[in-house]
């Protein structure tokens, strides 16, 4: 386990736990060269004000805790050979539109009762109809995805400010729309688009 603590962190600060369950000795004696790549990735934080969640029954509360399972990613590096492409579209009620496309890693082979889908590398994400130009993201750290279980659901967080070189006309017009962040949701009959405000507000789109 390694730790450490993010002094500031969404108003308060956040004490982070990056966990490598060590393989039982009966493994080490037939494998003992172990890579990165061989464990379970876990980031455990506990947070000093508590962080927007959603819970069991899609509400959005506060939650002092979170955890997350990571897996590899690739940003700059080429795509594995069989990466599907995926895409994403929903316009809302009021005209406003989002385009999200991303790589899937190959499907796994031989005898699977079903699996879930990570996010393997963004692509880009367009939005219209919140600003004069559209935002388009390309970034790592301003997209987010969620998998729900076989990927039956699938949640969208994205934050424009963290995108690498977007246009100040955009951070600018954002802030006169009090649009923090934007949360998509698909798998339901109806998507959803909402907007998270500078005042953690949440509201549809």
């Amino acid at each position: 386990m390694d730790a450490w603590t993010e002094t500031a962190f969404a108003g308060g600060s956040a004490d982070f736990e990056l966990r490598f369950p060590l393989p039982v000795a009966s493994t080490l004696a037939v494998q003992p060269i172990q890579m990165a790549a061989d464990f379970r990735a876990e980031l455990h934080a506990s947070f000093s004000v508590p962080q927007m969640t959603r819970d069991f029954t899609g509400a959005f509360t506060t939650t002092p805790s979170q955890a997350v399972i990571l897996v590899p990613g690739v940003t700059r590096q080429p795509l594995p050979p069989g990466s599907l492409l995926q895409s994403r579209q929903h316009t809302s009620k009021s005209g406003k539109a989002i385009t999200i496309r991303f790589y899937w890693p190959p499907a796994p082979t031989g005898i699977v009762a079903g699996y879930t889908a990570p996010l393997r590398k963004w692509e880009t994400t367009t939005i219209m109809g919140l600003t004069t130009a559209p935002i388009v993201l390309h970034g790592y750290f301003s997209q987010t995805y969620r998998p729900g279980h076989h990927n039956f659901t699938e949640e969208f967080l994205f934050e424009p400010r963290l995108e690498d070189g977007i246009s100040p006309a955009i951070l600018t017009e954002l802030q006169s729309l009090n649009i923090k962040q934007l949360y998509v949701q698909f798998g339901f009959a109806v998507p959803e688009f909402k907007a998270v405000g500078l005042d953690n507000k949440v509201r549809d789109l």
